[in-house]
C-alpha cells in the first residue's frame, strides 16, 4: 500500500492511497481548526506526520499552530500563540529531527521557533519552546524572515533567511544549555576571510548523503559548498548551466543521488556523484577506467556504503591507498602514500560496508 499527503493551503490535508483520494482532514474531522492553510510538513523517525498551520483561527485570531497526525490517524493540534504576536506571521516548511520540530517563520518579527515534542506527539505536558530570532539578539539571525531550515547529520542546523546564512552547531546541546548563538559561515578567497552568502535570500537548503549542501538562493542560483560551508563546490546559474532560472524555490534529493532544483520557470535535475546507499553496496563503478596516460584528475568510486572502507592494492597485493567513502562515494588521486603517481597495472579496489558485514570489489586499470 501507498500512501501519499498533499498539503493545502486552502483545504487542509488530503490522503491518497494507491493513488486514490481516500479522505481530506479539515475542521470537519479532525482537530486542524480554520482556516485550514496547511503550509508544509515532514514525517519524523516514528511515522508521525508534522505539519505547520498559518493564520489557523484561534485564540488569538491568526495565531500560527503545530498539527500532528500519528499512523493511527489520531490528531493533535498545538497552538503557537505564544510565540505568535502580529497575524502577519507565517509559516514555512518545517525541518523534524530527534524529537524536536523547526519551524521557520516568513513573514513578522518572530525568526525561527523550535518546538520539542519529545517524539510523544499526543502529549504536550513534556513539551518545550525556543525561540531564535533578530528581535531578541540581532547577532544571532541576520533577519526575522526565516524561509528554511535544514538539520544535517552532525546536528547543525543551517538556517536561511532574507538577508543570508547562519548555523547553530551542536543544536540540540545549545538549546537545552540555553546558549543557542548562531554562527556565520566564513570562507577564504584569495587570502581574505569572506561570509559565506552574505546579504543573499536563501529560499531552501538540501542536505546531501555526504553531509554536503545544496543552497538555493532567490536571484544567485544554487550554491553546492562542503560539509562545513568553508569549501564552495560548484554553483550554478541559468547563465553556466541548464538552469531555467536563477530563483530557486525548492531542492529535492533523491535516494540515487539526483538533485532537482525547482524553480518559476520549471524544474531540472543534476545527477551527482553522492548517494544513500545505507549499508549495502549500489552498483560500484569507477570511472575514468582504465586511467590513460596524461590523465591527472581523481578517480573517483561510486555505489559504495555508506561510510564504507576502501582499500587499493597492486597486484602483488601492496597497499597504496585506504580511505573511507562518504556519501556513497570515495576519491583516489591515483597517487601512492608517498605521494606519487602508481605505476602501470591493474589495481585492486576491496570496500567493506562499516560493520563488515558486507563486501565489494572493483578493479582499476592504469595506463602510464
Amino acid at each position: 500500500i501507498k500512501e501519499t499527503y498533499v498539503m493545502s493551503y486552502s483545504n487542509g490535508l488530503i490522503k491518497m492511497t494507491d493513488d486514490v483520494f481516500t479522505a481530506r482532514y479539515n475542521r470537519d474531522n479532525s482537530p486542524i481548526p480554520q482556516w485550514e492553510r496547511i503550509t508544509g510538513g515532514a514525517f519524523d523517525s516514528n511515522g508521525n506526520l508534522i505539519m505547520l498551520q498559518a493564520f489557523a483561527l484561534d485564540v488569538p485570531a491568526g495565531t500560527n499552530a503545530i498539527n500532528i497526525k500519528d499512523p493511527s490517524d489520531n490528531f493533535k493540534h498545538i497552538s503557537l500563540a505564544s510565540q505568535t504576536t502580529e497575524n502577519k506571521s507565517a509559516l514555512m516548511r518545517p525541518a523534524v529531527d530527534n524529537g524536536y520540530i523547526w519551524a521557520p517563520y516568513s513573514r513578522g518579527d518572530k525568526g525561527l521557533t523550535i518546538y520539542k515534542y519529545n517524539n510523544t506527539p499526543l502529549t504536550t505536558s513534556d513539551d518545550k519552546i525556543f525561540l531564535i530570532s533578530h528581535t531578541e539578539d540581532p547577532n544571532s539571525l541576520p533577519s526575522n524572515i526565516v524561509l528554511c531550515v535544514e538539520i544535517d547529520k552532525n546536528s547543525t542546523a543551517w538556517i536561511g533567511t532574507s538577508n543570508g546564512l547562519r548555523v547553530l552547531r551542536n543544536a540540540y546541546s545549545a538549546l537545552e544549555s540555553g546558549n543557542y548563538q548562531t554562527e556565520r559561515i566564513i570562507i577564504t578567497q584569495n587570502g581574505l576571510g569572506e561570509e559565506l552568502l552574505r546579504n543573499t535570500k536563501i529560499n531552501c537548503i538540501a542536505v546531501d548523503a555526504a553531509n554536503r549542501k545544496w543552497i538555493g538562493t532567490e536571484t544567485s542560483g544554487v550554491f553546492y559548498v562542503s560539509e562545513d560551508g568553508q569549501a564552495l563546490l560548484n554553483k550554478f546559474t541559468a547563465d553556466n548551466s541548464p538552469l531555467p532560472a536563477d530563483r530557486i524555490t525548492d531542492i529535492q534529493i533523491d535516494k540515487t543521488g539526483e538533485v532537482f532544483f525547482v524553480t518559476q520557470k520549471g524544474t531540472v535535475s543534476y545527477r551527482g556523484d553522492v548517494t544513500d546507499t545505507g549499508d549495502d553496496f549500489g552498483d560500484v563503478l569507477a570511472y575514468p577506467n582504465p586511467v590513460r596516460p596524461n590523465y591527472s584528475g581523481n578517480i573517483t568510486i561510486k555505489g559504495l556504503a555508506q561510510s564504507a572502507y576502501v582499500k587499493i592494492t597492486d597486484a602483488a597485493g601492496n597497499l597504496v591507498f585506504e580511505t573511507r567513502a562518504s556519501g556513497g562515494v570515495a576519491v583516489w588521486n591515483g597517487k601512492n602514500f608517498n605521494g606519487k603517481p602508481v605505476a602501470s597495472g591493474v589495481y585492486l579496489v576491496l570496500m567493506t560496508n562499516s560493520d563488515g558485514t558486507k563486501h565489494a570489489t572493483t578493479k582499476i586499470a592504469v595506463i602510464r
